[in-house]
């Protein structure tokens, strides 16, 4: 609760953090891109013009859940959930993506170069391009893939884990395997 208030100070000042921390909302966030249910800049817009009922409401069910429970009073969730948005959306719109990555288009086979490798796919029907990556050995502590660790085994840096921060990416992962799915025409205004 004191980082709260802390924000609250900030914000009042006419100064907002530079990272935002709201996990329920990160979850929301997710959860969405995962579903390719709306483009992130949308969905975040959505938020920012959301009215303080619809923010506590179970449209953002981690949010609710999270003022249920007494961990942010109404207000305290509705101020957070705006400046996190807000926040988001300028990462968004600054295009940064911390990996060095390129697009190579041929034809339908679509390569990207990036710092955590080289990953290669097919156009599909569709407009959507699969890549995927199999590890042969995990290190100790983790286990196979699946659908809640595959950003932790991958980590943060990994080119998979920093596009489906920036664009609706369908995953699979299991076992030693782990699959995204991209629209190409995002792809390309991502890595332009």
């Amino acid at each position: 609760m004191k980082e709260l208030y802390r924000f609250r100070q900030f914000l009042t000042e006419g100064v907002i953090k530079e990272n935002i921390d709201f996990p329920e909302l990160e979850d929301e966030f997710e959860g969405a891109m995962d579903a390719m249910v709306v483009e992130p800049e949308v969905y975040l817009q959505d938020i920012i013009n959301a009215s303080p009922e619809e923010i506590v409401s179970d449209d953002y069910y981690e949010v609710m859940n999270a003022v249920e429970q007494g961990v942010y009073s109404e207000d305290e969730a509705v101020e957070l959930a705006k400046a996190w948005a807000k926040e988001k959306l300028s990462t968004l719109s600054e295009g940064v993506i911390k990996e060095n990555m390129s697009l190579e288009v041929d034809d339908d086979y679509i390569e990207i170069s990036a710092d955590s490798g080289e990953y290669s796919g097919d156009l599909n029907n569709d407009g959507t391009v699969d890549f995927s990556v199999v590890y042969d050995e995990f290190e100790d502590g983790y286990e196979e893939f699946d659908d809640y660790n595959w950003k932790d085994v991958l980590g943060p840096q990994h080119a998979f884990v920093q596009i489906s921060k920036k664009i609706p990416t369908k995953v699979e992962a299991v076992a030693d395997y782990v699959m995204i799915t991209v629209d190409l025409e995002d792809l390309k205004k991502l890595l332009k």
